[in-house]
């Protein structure tokens, strides 16, 4: 059977066990959780359960389950002289392997599910990026994926931190999926699954908020000023500005570069026609 493991993670600092199930049997790290945690395991399945008794907000963090898995490796040594034998060697050793993690929050605040959520779409070149934005929810517990008509979409997903919004005890959270140019007729859906709330949106009938060629570079402040006060593109400013940044950048290292040679030029000409 299983050893199982139970650790707990706290905010800065690296998960520590609370105990190990060893043939049904829990073993504490610390003698004082004895009456606070309690272990389950599903006899026909391999499901374990952790319930923690009279909560309190320290109790909030990410717990793990653990187990260590076996690996082994075996080689055959064989000989063909005038005996044909072989010699099988076998090693054995164990990982423990994590699971994902489930983060408690414990608060005398109610959860509040997503006042707002939205899919922005830029398109730049043979790409188009879809961003999917999901607003002022509470706690900031959320599952964002991407999907299409038959599956789940994997490549090409980036899923960003939940942040604080400004007002207090509100997140918001962000998610991009970048398709070739080609697919802009396929339809691609964004899935939030909160406590409090869970829905599907279609990335087909949406409306496109801003264009790179529409951005200019003189009224690039005052874009940004109105996105901000706006509050829902702010991540299709900053990317602009970046683009703008290293278009910039790159042309002013270009610049240096070239009055380098040209000094080394003109020094050169300088002993050689002195």
């Amino acid at each position: 059977k299983n050893v199982v493991h139970w650790y707990r993670q706290l905010p800065g600092e690296p998960p520590k066990r609370i105990l190990y199930v060893s043939g049904g049997t829990p073993v504490f790290d610390n003698n004082d959780d004895r009456n606070r945690f309690q272990v389950r395991n599903d006899p026909n399945q391999l499901v374990y359960g952790l319930t923690i008794n009279s909560l309190t907000p320290r109790d909030s963090g990410i717990y793990y389950c653990a187990y260590w898995k076996p690996h082994s490796i075996s080689w055959a040594k064989i000989s063909l002289t005038k005996r044909l034998f072989a010699v099988f060697t076998v090693i054995g050793y164990y990982n423990k392997v994590f699971g994902s993690g489930t983060k408690l929050i414990v608060s005398e605040k109610g959860s509040s599910p997503p006042a707002n959520s939205e899919i922005l779409q830029k398109k730049h070149e043979n790409q188009i990026m879809y961003v999917c934005l999901i607003e002022k929810f509470y706690p900031e517990v959320i599952r964002v994926t991407w999907t299409d008509d038959e599956k789940e979409v994997t490549d090409n997903v980036v899923k960003g931190d939940a942040w604080q919004s400004t007002k207090e005890d509100e997140y918001s959270i962000a998610s991009w999926l970048t398709v070739p140019a080609e697919n802009k007729d396929k339809k691609y859906y964004c899935k939030y699954e909160h406590e409090e709330d869970k829905a599907l949106l279609p990335t087909q009938g949406i409306f496109h908020m801003l264009k790179l060629d529409s951005v200019k570079t003189t009224p690039q402040e005052e874009d940004c000023s109105t996105v901000f006060n706006r509050g829902n593109l702010i991540l299709f400013c900053l990317i602009f500005v970046t683009d703008q940044l290293m278009h910039r950048t790159a042309y002013l290292v270009y610049i240096i570069l070239l009055l380098k040679s040209s000094m080394y030029y003109l020094f050169i000409l300088f002993f050689i026609y002195r």
